[in-house]
């Protein structure tokens, strides 16, 4: 049964939700993209615990055309990825910060102790994830792929260090694009690669 059923529907548009946190209040943020017949751009929705609409738009200060993860944080900050780049916005809805992480469209991003991230999605045409430090800035990357297009969609860190992170392979697979899911040796909480 539904206990929360909310459309947000801004004028003239379509719009599409990728990621979701929950905020430590226990409120919402959805992002994602908006378009429109003039073209489209990033889409952030904040609501409170009953589904109240707080604001709606685009982050002002971002140049991001599109967010696809989104990982609450401490005092109600909330951590968004997409296209090249990551920002941090308050409660309020308002940017702290905005990183470019370099040529790497971002798919999801996952919290790691020390305050950083980890996010995962792709780079020219392999796999790519990326340790961010807390404020954002790219630590390092590493990228894995093959002759083909291969993409990471998401990832878990794994109480050993290791990065579990899962995707699409067209290199090593056995048909047109296949699901892949793979291992990284422990490495996540350092401050950088092996």
């Amino acid at each position: 049964q539904k206990a929360l059923d909310v459309a947000v529907a801004l004028p003239d548009t379509s719009d599409f939700a990728h990621a979701l946190a929950v905020t430590a209040t226990g409120g919402f943020v959805i992002a994602g993209v908006s378009s429109n017949k003039d073209g489209s751009g990033q889409l952030v929705v904040r609501f409170d615990p009953t589904g109240k609409v707080l604001s709606s738009g685009p982050i002002e200060g971002s140049d991001a055309k599109l967010w696809t993860a989104a990982v609450a944080v401490a005092g109600g900050d909330v951590v968004l990825g997409g296209d090249d780049r990551v920002a941090r916005i308050n409660p309020d809805g308002k940017l702290v910060w905005q990183r470019v992480v370099s040529l790497f469209d971002i798919y999801a991003l996952a919290a790691l102790s020390d305050g950083g991230w980890m996010a995962v999605g792709n780079s020219v045409n392999d796999l790519a994830v990326a340790r961010l430090a807390p404020n954002g800035v790219r630590l390092w990357d590493k990228a894995w792929g093959g002759t083909m297009l291969e993409h990471g969609w998401g990832l878990a860190i794994l109480p050993s260090g290791a990065i579990g992170l899962v995707g699409s392979n067209r290199t090593q697979g056995k048909g047109y694009s296949d699901a892949w899911l793979f291992r990284t040796a422990p490495f996540a909480n350092q401050s950088c690669a092996d």
